[in-house]
């Protein structure tokens, strides 16, 4: 079972909690942060692209996921007093720039900047 529930590319991440799982599994960032399910999405795929041999297309889907926030602005929720940062977060997810951009204009409420940072990696890709 705990193949299902923490595969290889859900644990790419670094440290661990004291339950054994990754310290910084996207669903607990998403679940910190207040995400809604676009935004929390965006950040999934964002996180884990990466590592999962599959990188244009899923950073693709979170332009999806974050172009949809866009179309929906009252949805969107910046939290406070939050446990994680964006710095330790693409540190421990080993992002680049853009992505590490991207994440941190998410969690601080602005889509359309994470949009146009997603869409710089998007052009180095292809």
């Amino acid at each position: 079972m705990k193949d299902i529930n923490h595969p290889r590319h859900y644990n790419e991440c670094g440290e661990r909690d004291e339950d054994g799982s990754a310290k910084f599994e996207a669903i607990k960032i998403i679940e910190d942060w207040g995400l809604g399910f676009c935004l929390g999405n965006a950040v999934k795929y964002i996180c884990r692209a990466p590592h999962k041999g599959c990188e244009l297309q899923d950073l693709e889907k979170a332009l999806w996921y974050i172009s949809r926030a866009c179309e929906h602005p009252e949805s969107i929720k910046v939290l406070t007093g939050r446990r994680f940062n964006v710095a330790e977060v693409a540190e421990a997810w080993r992002l680049d720039g853009h992505l590490t951009m991207a994440l941190g204009r998410i969690a601080e409420g602005h889509p359309v900047d994470a949009e146009m940072a997603l869409r710089g990696r998007l052009e180095e890709l292809r």
